[in-house]
């Protein structure tokens, strides 16, 4: 399972995009349905710690090159809160229209996901 935002975020590009956020609300956001890409684990390996426009554009192995949910990450520019949540969300969407499931309001999402603490910020700046 690929984390798209990194366990072990030390690139600057996680870093700076990230580092307004305490250390559990990272490892929410890192663990969150929207942040997670089924891949094979060479691809995965190969993938590991690097910024979001190498992960979606290297040759052969980045998100263009791949599965149709790898093809719809790569049409991100950027990878951020933002996108974590809105891909979350929208995975639950699907949920709920395909299975029947009743997840809730998008604030019952948010919670779902474990990005309640989100909300806040969403009036603001999402």
């Amino acid at each position: 399972m690929e984390h798209i935002y990194p366990q072990k975020a030390h690139d600057q590009y996680w870093t700076t995009r990230f580092s307004k956020f305490s250390q559990p609300q990272k490892n929410a956001l890192r663990n969150s349905l929207g942040n997670l890409l089924a891949l094979s684990k060479p691809k995965n390996s190969s993938l590991g710690n690097k910024p979001f426009n190498e992960k979606r554009d290297a040759i052969t192995t980045g998100y263009r090159f791949g599965s149709y949910s790898e093809n719809e990450v790569a049409f991100y520019e950027e990878w951020t809160e933002k996108e974590i949540l809105e891909r979350g969300i929208k995975m639950l969407n699907f949920l709920e229209k395909r299975w029947g499931i009743k997840i809730g309001n998008e604030e019952q999402k948010m919670k779902a996901l474990g990005l309640d603490f989100l909300a806040s910020q969403k009036n603001h700046q999402l």
